[in-house]
């Protein structure tokens, strides 16, 4: 049986633009198209080999080295928000190892315990010894810098790193960054920390913040695994346009329209909407439902004005924003936000179809 093809975030690979020399070498291999490579969301398996081998030619060794300084929440998106958010560490490790396919299926994850150990326990999926190698170093990154946060010390000896290959020429160096020892030819890739830890609050609990970035974390699952509806993978689509417009990568003008989604899913327009159809549903529908969901985290989480609000999810005037949500829940913006959330009328949304 062909073994499919992992893929990684993108947001990983763009760390490259931040040393002129490794685009240089990009520039090389691919030309023009490399820029076209990383506005998609995921790079695939077949795409990256050749990077990571032309890389490993210019002197680049280790991924975690050079780049892991630059491996911030935002860089792993709501798999991060909700481990960060959890109440406890043993939840938060239990999301990272239940939805590492997230950020990448380049290895699969578990968390087992062990006596008096908890085991984060990685393999890999690439079939390159370079490629897994430079993951799992990033990977086991991820679970310190998690584990550093929550127990808002350094970890110290009290982890052990473990990696199935022989130690490479920068080992030491690898040691200093991870603040751990590492061993080496150790018949899998793993690192253990007391179980008692896993009792320990987060300090950046929030269940509000849980809740919707699990939920994402679901989906985007769900998605990659091809188990998603199309109406759900619509909604999908529509939700990380916004994520994105407020991160600052996307213009709200450039709202994906029905053609545009249409041809994303390999359809025609009367197909895509008749499917939809079927489903309940319709991009009007899977739209409004986004930005109801959208608008309530904004006005209960931020400090954004109305117009902010109304700007980020494309609508062309604050008054059509303000008209839709006292449609959704017979109230204005500024009453919702002012007023307790219980005593808020939360109208029953409607299915109407174009």
């Amino acid at each position: 049986m062909h073994k499919p093809d992992y893929y990684v975030a993108t947001n990983y690979v763009k760390l490259l633009l931040n040393s002129p020399d490794l685009v240089n070498a990009l520039e090389q291999m691919f030309g023009d198209s490399y820029a076209d490579l990383l506005q998609t969301e995921y790079i695939y398996g077949a795409q990256l080999q050749p990077v990571f081998k032309l890389l490993a030619a210019q002197g680049l060794d280790s991924w975690a080295l050079r780049f892991g300084s630059k491996l911030g929440t935002i860089t792993h998106g709501p798999l991060s928000f909700a481990a960060l958010s959890a109440p406890d560490l043993l939840t938060a490790l239990t999301v990272l190892a239940d939805y590492s396919m997230v950020r990448s299926s380049a290895y699969s994850s578990q968390l087992i315990k062990r006596d008096t150990q908890l085991a984060f326990i990685m393999t890999d999926q690439t079939g390159s010894d370079l490629v897994g190698r430079w993951l799992i170093e990033v990977g086991m990154q991820i679970i310190l810098r998690l584990i550093e946060t929550v127990m808002t010390h350094s970890v110290g000896n009290h982890v052990s790193i473990k990696f199935a290959h022989a130690a490479p020429s920068y080992a030491k160096e690898l040691d200093a960054h991870y603040q751990a020892k590492c061993v080496y030819q150790a018949g899998e890739y793993s690192l253990t920390l007391p179980s008692s830890w896993g009792q320990v609050s987060s300090p950046l609990s929030d269940a509000g913040s849980f809740s919707t970035n699990l939920a994402k974390c679901k989906e985007i699952k769900h998605l990659m695994a091809g188990k998603l509806s199309l109406a759900e993978s619509v909604r999908f689509k529509l939700e990380h346009f916004f994520n994105e417009c407020l991160a600052g990568s996307k213009q709200p003008s450039s709202l994906p329209t029905r053609q545009d989604l249409a041809s994303n899913f390999a359809l025609s327009p009367r197909t895509f909407a008749r499917r939809l159809e079927r489903q309940q549903s319709s991009y009007k529908i899977e739209l409004e439902r986004v930005r109801k969901s959208h608008s309530q985290r904004l006005l209960s989480e931020t400090h954004f004005s109305i117009g902010d609000i109304a700007y980020y999810l494309a609508y062309q005037e604050p008054a059509n924003f303000t008209r839709a949500f006292k449609c959704w829940f017979g109230v204005t913006p500024n009453s919702w936000r002012r007023q307790p959330r219980e005593a808020v009328k939360n109208r029953p949304f409607k299915k109407e179809h174009l």
